[in-house]
C-alpha cells in the first residue's frame, strides 16, 4: 500500500512537472509573438509617417521639389 501511494505521488509530481514546462513554453512562445507582432507594428507605423511626412513636404513644397 505505501509503496502504490509513493508510486502515486511521484507520478503527480512528474505530471505537475510536465505541466509546468508545457505552460512555461506556451508562455515563451507567445511573448515571441506579441513581439514579432509589435515589431511589424512599428515597421507599419515608420511608413504610414513617412508616407505623411512625403504629403506633406509636398503640399508645402510642391511635388516637383520632393524627390
Amino acid at each position: 500500500m505505501a509503496q502504490a501511494q509513493a508510486e502515486a505521488k511521484q507520478l503527480a509530481t512528474e505530471a505537475v512537472a510536465e505541466a509546468q514546462k508545457e505552460a512555461i513554453a506556451k508562455k515563451e512562445a507567445a511573448a515571441q509573438e506579441i513581439e514579432q507582432e509589435r515589431q511589424e507594428a512599428l515597421k507599419t507605423l515608420e511608413q504610414q509617417v513617412d508616407a505623411l511626412s512625403r504629403q506633406i513636404l509636398e503640399k508645402l513644397l510642391g511635388p516637383e521639389l520632393v524627390k
